[in-house]
């Protein structure tokens, strides 16, 4: 059938990534590239001992919810503030920030004494901050040479934002975001460079023929490897889209979570009302200080750009 309004061609929407990929010349192609798993010690032992550790994390630790909002003004404020290029990678480098707050609260938590030994208590680690940032990089359509524009289905791959060497241990909140801030652009600008379609390209048509054991390593890697895992869904068409036609059929719920969930995650998209809403997994215990760290976080990074905006 013919578009009326552009009239172009409509094609048969096709769904799944990997029969689009089907034909691709798999030689050389790696998946899971941002994780860098050649460099990583894979031996069965320690793949057994990250998979027991991802999947009691998954299990036993009690995990919860909640959405925060930041107005508009605030995250302009908060991308001037910090020097970034897009809203987006303001947003990565805050909530960054906020969890780096968060797990030093959630250690404190888990570890104060209630009266007595406890045994699980004593194996509580640390928190270690590993500089990385994990989101999704978009390749739907026919933004990539040899992806058919009529893909329909997932067509994401991971990018990994990482400080390297740098200590942010005595930096500055915001100088700390304004680096994450950088490396997070840094990395988007590389995904979308023709070589880095290319390598994209590789990777998706690696998927259909990844392990099992490559499959538990990328998983073990991303939660070993991350600091915060954020998508964003910075659509603003989201709350208007009409699914009956008739005008009543706007969406009334939207999160970006997958399920099993997993804690230092985050999923950021258009709120109702306009400004940005983050849908946020975190450890039950630290749930509370969710929406007021949020604030101060924005605030800290941002203090007088949103100072000004708010005038």
């Amino acid at each position: 059938p013919t578009l009326a309004k552009t009239g172009r061609t409509a094609r048969e929407p096709c769904h799944d990534r990997l029969a689009a990929a089907a034909g691709l010349d798999k030689t050389n192609a790696k998946a899971f590239l941002a994780l860098r798993l050649d460099e990583t010690n894979t031996t069965p032992l320690t793949l057994l001992i990250g998979a027991a550790s991802l999947l009691g994390g998954v299990a036993f630790d009690n995990l919860s919810q909640t959405t925060v909002h930041i107005p508009a003004a605030h995250a302009a404020a908060l991308k001037k503030s910090l020097g970034s290029k897009s809203t987006n990678d303001a947003l990565v480098a805050a909530v960054w920030v906020l969890f780096r707050r968060l797990r030093v609260l959630n250690y404190q938590l888990r570890t104060q004494k209630r009266g007595g030994f406890s045994f699980m208590r004593a194996f509580v680690r640390r928190p270690t901050e590993t500089g990385c940032a994990i989101q999704p990089v978009n390749y739907r359509g026919d933004d990539v040479e040899g992806l058919p524009p009529n893909l329909f289905g997932n067509a994401s791959l991971m990018v990994c934002a990482r400080l390297g060497d740098v200590r942010t241990e005595n930096m500055s909140e915001r100088g700390a975001a304004s680096l994450m801030s950088r490396a997070v652009r840094n990395e988007v600008d590389a995904a979308k460079t023709r070589e880095g379609k290319q390598r994209a390209l590789g990777e998706i048509a690696a998927l259909g023929t990844v392990t099992t054991r490559t499959q538990i390593a990328a998983a073990v890697a991303a939660v070993g490897q991350k600091d915060v895992f954020i998508s964003a869904w910075q659509f603003p068409e989201l709350w208007g889209f009409d699914f009956d036609g008739a005008g009543e059929g706007g969406p009334v719920y939207f999160t970006g979570s997958v399920f099993p969930a997993a804690a230092w995650t985050a999923a950021a998209f258009p709120g109702r009302e306009g400004g940005l809403s983050i849908g946020i997994t975190v450890p039950a215990r630290v749930l509370g200080q969710v929406a007021e760290e949020m604030q101060a976080v924005v605030r800290a990074l941002s203090e007088e750009e949103t100072a000004t905006a708010t005038e």
